[in-house]
Formats: C-alpha cells, structure tokens, sequence
C-alpha cells in the first residue's frame, strides 16, 4: 500500500519557490488558526475552509491526477470565506493583532483563489495534463 499521495508527490514536485508558498499557507491558515487563535469563530471557520479544501484536493489528485482542477477546492471554500472575511475585518475590533492575523489570510487566500481561478479556468478550456510527472 503506498502512503504518499499523488497530491503530496505533486507538491513535492513544484519549484522552491512554491514550496515557500504552500508552506506560508500551511502556516498561516493550519498552524496559526488551530493553536493561537483556535477561540476564534473566523479561525474555525478558515480551518474548516483549508481541510475541506484540502480533502477535495486530495480526492481529485487521487482521481485525476496533480492537474490545474485541484483549485476548485478553494474556489468553492475560500470565495465565499474571503467575502465573510473582508466584511469581518472592515467592521474592525479591539484585538489589533487578530485583526492583522484575518488580514494576512484574507491577502494570502485571496492570491491565491487568483492563481485557483485561473488554473481551474485554464483546465476547463483543455489543459488537462498533469502539472508535473507524478
């Protein structure tokens, strides 16, 4: 039985400089959200959003393959969770380093459902190859 995953091969396949990214986004969005601002309403709600994303991803990658279709996770997660969040911070709070944390997330995420809408866009209109060799 093989333990890796085709997503985690797929991951490990990427440029360095993507590394650093996914790594930023496991940080920020799993690290951050479940043991420093776990009391947080909007920290669960990122944390539920990164492992339901993270289980559609890995359904897909294991279907399909590592092809640009993994970002429909995000896509259906993250755009209405960055919607929530953008009006959540522009109400503002007392708690200026919350505040900033949901900031950071609300940019990250946000860049990346850019790169999420255009890959899964890009996929849609034929590219279906894998990514990477995995």
């Amino acid at each position: 039985m093989e333990l890796e995953s085709v997503l985690l091969r797929g991951m490990w396949a990427v440029p360095v400089g993507w590394k650093f990214w996914l790594a930023w986004m496991v940080l920020l969005n799993l690290v951050v959200s479940s043991f420093y601002f776990r009391r947080h309403h909007e920290a669960r709600l990122i944390l539920f959003a990164f492992f339901t994303a993270a289980v559609i991803m890995v359904v897909i990658a294991e279907s399909i393959g590592y092809v640009r279709l993994l970002g429909i996770g995000h896509v259906v997660l993250w755009t209405p969770l960055m919607v929530y969040l953008f009006r959540r911070v522009a109400k503002g709070g007392d708690d200026r380093l919350y505040a900033r944390y949901l900031v950071a997330v609300l940019v990250t995420d946000s860049l990346s459902l850019v790169i999420d809408y255009v890959d899964v866009v890009r996929y849609i209109i034929g590219e279906q190859l894998p990514h990477v060799i995995v």
